[in-house]
């Protein structure tokens, strides 16, 4: 028991010697590695059409989408599609019209002579004319195009080959694709 004015005994407490205390060096911040440039991709197979539009004044294949054959002068100047050549009979080129606006003359590369639509709807390179029979439109849509005669008949491809214009249908037997 503690009493008042009695000296309290002291107690001596040893502290034992300080550890130092290291302190880690402060590391530096780790930034993540750089990512590697990526690597070049190998160059794509460029298509031979960047648009349904065909080029003007310049060489070109024209393809039936339903046939898979090129639109050609055959030997008696009628058009068909009957094999996949693409040589001077297969060659066309097609020019804006003089005489008429958004109208268009298809030429054979194999004799001079221009695609024209009869009035029966039969299609021929019967001549080198630039009149009414030898004018077409040219209607693109997304990857193909549509050749419209003067008749207002789309030219089609029957399954034999043998193009015609026998009416208004954008379906495949008249759609077309063109190649350089």
């Amino acid at each position: 028991v503690q009493q008042y004015g009695q000296p309290q005994p002291v107690y001596a407490q040893v502290l034992a010697p300080a550890k130092p205390v290291v302190v880690p060096a402060p590391q530096p911040v780790r930034q993540p590695a750089p990512k590697p440039a990526p690597k070049p991709q190998p160059v794509q197979q460029q298509p031979t059409t960047t648009t349904a539009m065909p080029p003007f004044n310049k060489t070109i294949y024209v393809k039936s989408l339903h046939t898979g054959n090129f639109l050609q002068n055959d030997e008696k100047g009628h058009a068909r599609t009957v094999n996949t050549n693409k040589m001077q009979w297969e060659a066309i080129v097609i020019k804006p019209s003089s005489s008429a606006l958004g109208k268009y003359i298809i030429t054979s590369q194999k004799n001079g002579h221009n695609l024209q639509c009869t009035s029966s709807g039969e299609c021929l390179y019967a001549n080198k004319n630039e009149m009414e029979w030898e004018q077409w439109s040219i209607e693109a849509h997304k990857d193909r195009f549509f050749l419209r005669s003067h008749t207002g008949k789309m030219l089609q491809v029957q399954p034999d080959g043998t193009a015609k214009c026998e009416n208004g249908n954008k379906g495949p037997w008249e759609a077309l694709h063109y190649e350089c």
